[in-house]
C-alpha cells in the first residue's frame, strides 16, 4: 500500500481528508502519527506558499509524497484581513 502524508494537525481537515480518499489504495499518515516532529515557519505571503512550504518540509522528512493546506478568514469590510494571519490576529 502507497502512503500519503497529510502535513496537519488539524482534526476536522484530516478526518475529511481520510473521508475523501477512503476508497483509495493509499494509506494516510497525519502529523499525529509523526508526534514529535517539528513544523516549518510559514512565512509565505498566501495561503497557496504556506502550504508549499509545509508539503516540501514534510517531502524532505518522511522521504514521502506530502500535501498541506492552508486556511483562514478573509474580510471584505477589512481589506480581505487577516488572511494569512488569522491565526495569530487579535
Amino acid at each position: 500500500m502507497n502512503e500519503l502524508v497529510f502535513f496537519s494537525h488539524n482534526q476536522h481537515k484530516i478526518k475529511e481528508v481520510k473521508k475523501i480518499l477512503e476508497n483509495s489504495k493509499l494509506r494516510i499518515l497525519t502529523l499525529k502519527d509523526f508526534p514529535k516532529i517539528d513544523v516549518p515557519i510559514e512565512s509565505g505571503n498566501t495561503f497557496k506558499k504556506n502550504a508549499m512550504i509545509k508539503s516540501i518540509f514534510g517531502f524532505k522528512i518522511f522521504n514521502l509524497p506530502c500535501f498541506a493546506d492552508d486556511s483562514g478568514i478573509c474580510i471584505s469590510a477589512l481589506n480581505n484581513q487577516p488572511g494569512i494571519r488569522s491565526n495569530r490576529f487579535q
